[in-house]
């Protein structure tokens, strides 16, 4: 009788906690690792494994599902215990590689002493039903869009005291596990940048060529698809305009060209789409590759215009990122050009200090680049410190426009292609 109101309360908990609105977005996986009680005989250390299944509640929390079976050994004692397991597991970060995760929930087990203990109690049973309370921390880390890989440490309390067949002290037996695990699913993608700057009205810009969203919806990177559509049909970032940084916007690919948001090539002939409508060809037809000899097509003029830097800092700003955006997108589209960085500060402080600063600055632009799948092997880097300045530092406006870091092509098919 008690165990069939404990599964009741567990499906009612899952019932109530996914929204009836929504359609689940489920996941699931297998995890196993190292177990071991903590009873009144003298524990060793045995494994466990379970398979799992979640759907997402919200974009910070999944119900989670699970069936497993641990091996509890001691000091002359074995049990066998099979669990079924309803948690929720609450994701603090909901994006990025590295994700970490807290859990609690219920849990059912049914032990099977397989052998007794010479100090075992007088009447313990072999078979026996009870309820633990399982919680844990761990960490996500995203291997591609569809895989992840889970390390979570388990502390369960149960609500037994004869686990190891013996009850001589005071208080419930406890398990302590380490699991690992692999997740299929679909997963957010990291975040490279902030928010779009809002329009003077407070309202998301929206990019020219794409469908509007109706009044009230949430578009936050103003692209045309709506956040719900982005993360549940499309599957693209929703805080990014140009997912795949093609050179067309999500909605664009979706409402106007019908290419694919995710891939910068939807037709898989070395041009990325952008390229391909900008010299009004169509990107889902492949076309013939161009002769080895002729160079990459790419667009007629490109500025590489200046990163600014606040002061004694080398943090990009969501300014400066956007800017880099539209370098990297030139770069992917261009693959033999290389380009020079070079970082520079203000006259204030030591200049010793000024030098290793302009270095950082330096340092930060390449590794943004770099996250965007531009070869390091391209990128040449230069420390001029408070050297060059193109302003006087005697004003403040002179000093902001010294604290910079340029882009300057090293090699180019047209010499006069960029502009500093």
């Amino acid at each position: 009788m008690r165990r069939d109101i404990f599964l009741a309360l567990m499906i009612g908990v899952a019932a109530t906690a996914i929204p009836a609105d929504q359609p689940p977005v489920v996941s699931g996986g297998v995890r196993a690792g190292p177990l071991m009680g903590r009873t009144d005989l003298t524990d060793s250390v045995s494994g466990f494994g379970e398979v799992f299944l979640r759907g997402r509640t919200t974009a910070y929390a999944d119900i989670e599902a699970s069936a497993g079976y641990s091996r509890l050994t001691g000091d002359g004692f074995a049990t066998g215990i099979g669990q079924l397991g309803l948690r929720l597991v609450l994701k603090p970060a909901a994006t990025g590689l590295w994700q970490p995760l807290v859990y609690g929930g219920i849990g059912l087990m049914r032990q099977d002493i397989d052998e007794f203990s010479p100090r075992s109690t007088f009447g313990a049973e072999s078979i026996a039903w009870s309820a633990s309370l399982p919680l844990g921390v761990g960490f996500r880390r995203i291997l591609s869009p569809r895989l992840a890989l889970e390390i979570l440490g388990n502390y369960t309390y149960t609500l037994k005291d004869d686990l190891d067949s013996a009850a001589l002290n005071k208080g419930n037996d406890m398990l302590f596990s380490l699991g690992v695990g692999l997740v299929l699913g679909r997963f957010r993608a990291p975040v490279p940048r902030a928010f779009p700057s809002p329009s003077p009205t407070g309202e998301p810009v929206q990019p020219s060529g794409t469908t509007p969203v109706k009044a009230g919806v949430v578009d936050r990177d103003g692209d045309g698809l709506t956040d719900e559509a982005e993360t549940r049909q499309w599957f693209t970032n929703p805080l990014m305009a140009d997912s795949d940084l093609d050179g067309l916007t999500d909605g664009e690919e979706v409402h106007t060209h019908g290419s694919n948001p995710n891939r910068a090539d939807s037709d898989g002939d070395g041009t990325f789409d952008g390229a391909e409508v900008a010299v009004g060809r169509e990107p889902l037809v492949a076309d013939e590759a161009e002769p080895e000899s002729s160079p990459p097509a790419v667009p007629a003029t490109f500025e590489f215009a200046s990163i600014s830097f606040a002061s004694g800092g080398a943090e990009l700003t969501a300014e400066a990122q956007a800017l880099l955006d539209r370098v990297a997108q030139h770069l992917r589209q261009t693959p033999t050009l290389e380009i020079e960085i070079r970082g520079f500060t203000d006259s204030l402080g030591d200049r010793r200090d000024n030098l290793r600063l302009s270095g950082r600055r330096c340092g930060v632009v390449r590794d943004y680049l770099v996250r965007f799948g531009i070869e390091d092997w391209r990128l040449t880097l230069e420390a001029f410190g408070e050297d060059e300045p193109v302003a006087s530092n005697s004003t403040r406006e002179g000093r902001r426009m010294n604290r910079r870091a340029e882009l300057a092509p090293l090699s180019h098919p047209h010499s006069d292609d960029a502009i500093r």
